[in-house]
């Protein structure tokens, strides 16, 4: 007896057989025309449905789904490799730009290094270009330390008399002389480019520096220091710190006119120098300004920086002007605020060009400026710019000449507390009395005698009087007010004045702050509120 078939059996045959007939006509209907799906995709259909997996997920809907997947898989598999090729190519692109701009710009250095040795050789034909700068120490060679020896020897000067009360100085200098040639010789990354300068202005200029350096002891002579943080072996000596520079136009016998960056101004105010002044500084013919104010140098201002220059060496350059002097150009000299001592040389004021002279704070002995006789007269001193005059806080001695008040240009003269003494020049026969543009003068703390010149109070341009504690003595003298009165502060007290005081005797000076009188054997009123209390 046959068992009846279940319903759902029967049923789930009958599917299986008509999805293998359809997948038989479809394959025959395929193979003719060559566009449908291939004959072993298909038998491999077959095979999954004759076997009644119907719990096979992919085969309850028939045999077009399968292959409906297999194309989406396909056209993804297309998209992503499609997607990575094109960031191949991508980053290929970026790589090939990236080093056909490399190339390019190394061209441009290389090109642009062309044109600065070239330009290098039409500044100094006879100058070894240098293309890039050295990075190892220099070699030495019997022919290199014979030059440099020469060129030292002819920096040097030899038999310095120092005026100086500190016996150290001497080996200072000789030391700091043994390291900057040692320096140059060694260690300088330039040395053989500024030996082939034939001018010698670069070699001359660099080594002084070098020596300025180690004979002030910046840094409180920490020698390492120096080195590291001041003096760059690779570097030309005008991008050195405090260092400023200036093109000049040089000439030579026999040579082409070059133009050569030389030193101008030399700011090392506050490095903590505990050294001493070089006379080799004078070599320094360009230079214009000298600040090494607030350190604490000792020793001299070097007599040698204002000696007269040898004649001319035609194969050394030398400035038309520097036939009578060493220092033709400088016009600012600030040592102020450090320990200084000797005499302040004669020769100082004599150069052609100073204007500021800033030696406050030290302890210079000596006479404080030269003589008439020494200057001849008036008209003939060499320093007739002068501005600004300040020799105050030290122990400097003699008198007030009267060529200080015939520079037409001197705005202030400061002198306080020294041991000055004498009389003050008699400036009511002095033709136009005060210098116009004097705006401050102070002989405060001194010993100076005499009477008080009327010119004193009938200046237009004097702002600030300070004559205080002093021994001036005789009367207080009557004087023309002046047309714009500009007084500020007169200090007459703490002298030896006497007599009575001149009717309205300062009451014309619309501008006055403070007018002190005390401590004199004056007699008489003065103006009211004319007199202060002295303040220390």
């Amino acid at each position: 007896m046959l068992r009846p078939i279940p319903e759902d059996e029967s049923d789930h045959g009958a599917i299986l057989q008509a999805s293998l007939d359809s997948i038989s006509a479809a394959a025959d209907a395929a193979s003719l025309d060559g566009n449908g799906p291939s004959r072993s995709v298909i038998s491999a259909a077959s095979a999954v449905l004759a076997d009644g997996r119907d719990d096979d997920p992919e085969s309850k809907d028939g045999l077009i789904k399968p292959k409906r997947k297999r194309r989406r898989r396909s056209r993804r598999w297309a998209y992503w490799r499609s997607l990575l090729v094109m960031g191949i190519v991508v980053v290929a692109a970026v790589v090939i730009v990236v080093v056909i701009l490399v190339t390019t710009d190394g061209s441009v250095e290389e090109e642009a290094e062309t044109v600065t040795t070239d330009q290098t050789a039409t500044l100094a034909p006879n100058q070894a270009p240098v293309a890039t700068t050295p990075t190892v120490a220099p070699t030495i060679d019997p022919d290199t330390l014979s030059t440099l020896d020469a060129l030292v020897g002819d920096i040097l000067v030899a038999g310095q008399k120092l005026d100086s009360s500190q016996p150290q100085v001497e080996n200072i200098l000789e030391e700091a002389r043994a390291k900057a040639k040692d320096w140059i010789l060694t260690k300088d990354l330039l040395r053989d480019e500024i030996l082939a300068d034939p001018t010698l202005v670069r070699f001359t200029q660099r080594y002084v520096l070098v020596l300025l350096m180690y004979s002030m002891q910046l840094n409180n002579g920490d020698v390492e220091s120096i080195e590291e943080e001041i003096l760059a072996a690779e570097e030309t000596e005008c991008s050195w710190s405090g260092i400023f520079c200036d093109d000049a136009i040089v000439e030579q016998t026999n040579i082409t006119t070059i133009q050569l960056p030389v030193i101008r101004r030399i700011h090392w105010g506050g490095q903590s120098a505990i050294g001493a002044l070089p006379p080799e500084v004078r070599s320094l013919v360009y230079l214009q300004e000298f600040n090494v104010s607030f350190n604490d140098l000792q020793g001299p201002i070097p007599t040698e920086w204002f000696d007269t220059p040898p004649p001319r060496n035609t194969t050394v350059l030398v400035p038309e002007v520097e036939l009578q002097y060493y220092l033709p150009y400088l016009y600012l000299v600030d040592v102020g605020f450090n320990n200084l001592d000797g005499s302040v040389p004669l020769g100082f004021w004599s150069c052609p060009s100073l204007r500021f002279v800033y030696l406050s704070n030290n302890v210079f002995t000596g006479q404080a400026l030269p003589s008439e006789e020494y200057l001849k007269d008036a008209e003939s001193i060499s320093s007739p710019f002068l501005e600004d005059i300040w020799i105050d806080n030290n122990s400097l001695t003699g008198g007030i000449p009267r060529w200080i008040f015939s520079l037409a240009n001197l705005k202030s003269f400061i002198a306080e507390r020294n041991l000055l003494d004498g009389t003050l020049p008699d400036l009511d026969n002095v033709v136009g009395g005060l210098p116009a543009t004097m705006q401050v003068l102070d002989l405060s703390f001194n010993n100076m005698t005499g009477f008080l010149p009327a010119a004193l109070f009938e200046g237009d341009g004097l702002n600030y009087l300070y004559l205080d504690n002093n021994q001036f003595n005789g009367k207080l003298p009557t004087y023309e007010p002046p047309e714009i009165p500009v007084l500020v502060d007169v200090w007459l007290h703490n002298n030896q004045l006497t007599g009575k005081i001149p009717d309205a005797f300062g009451a014309d000076w619309s501008n006055l702050a403070e007018f002190r009188l005390q401590t004199n054997q004056l007699t008489g009123t003065v103006v009211s509120g004319c007199l202060e209390p002295l303040r220390w």
